[in-house]
């Protein structure tokens, strides 16, 4: 399977930042965002609605969804 950036543009930067997003605890982003600017935030909230998107792209084209689910394991915490 191709990895995500390879699908929507992403870098690998932005990879690692949606990673930190779907993986930190709310302690931790609850820190963050107190310690960021609106431009962070926005781009935060940018990168969590392509891979929303993306995810419900999957859905859509697939009646089965292990591809969502290895989307999805990416961003697991192991």
């Amino acid at each position: 399977m191709k990895k995500l950036h390879q699908y929507d543009g992403l870098t690998d930067r932005d990879v690692e930042n949606l990673n930190f997003l779907v993986n930190a605890s709310d302690e931790v982003l609850r820190d963050w965002m107190n310690h960021v600017d609106a431009d962070d935030i926005d781009y935060a909230q940018e990168l969590l609605e392509m891979l929303k998107h993306r995810i419900l792209d999957v859905a859509a084209e697939r009646s089965d969804l292990s591809v969502t689910k290895q989307i999805l394991a990416r961003y697991k915490v192991s």
